[in-house]
């Protein structure tokens, strides 16, 4: 219990400073950033009531590892793809999109 209330902490922490950095430098999209804020607070709420369902179920904690294991390799990925994409299809108008051939042109 104390090192998953640790890494919410944590998270709690990182997902503050990127909030804060983002309305510093004004990237924050307010209508994104309250539609996201509740899809986040619902899954999260709806994810600990499932996994502590199963962790009493079953008497494994596993499931926590497992579950965040999984998210990591579904972020890693779908990051991936995104950069193949990217890649393959760049977008010149956006800096550094044009591909290795684009620099000096």
């Amino acid at each position: 219990m104390v090192a998953s209330a640790t890494s919410a902490v944590m998270i709690l922490y990182t997902s503050f400073t990127a909030t804060t950095s983002f309305m510093v430098f004004g990237l924050l999209e307010e209508d994104y950033a309250i539609a996201l804020f509740v899809v986040g607070l619902a899954a999260t709420a709806v994810g600990q009531v499932v996994v502590n369902h199963l962790v009493k179920k079953y008497k494994r904690t596993s499931f926590i590892v497992l579950s965040i294991g999984a998210v990591v390799a579904l972020s890693a990925v779908m990051m991936g793809g995104h950069s193949l994409y990217n890649f393959m299809f760049p977008n010149p108008d956006e800096e550094g999109g044009g591909g290795f051939c684009s620099v000096g042109e």
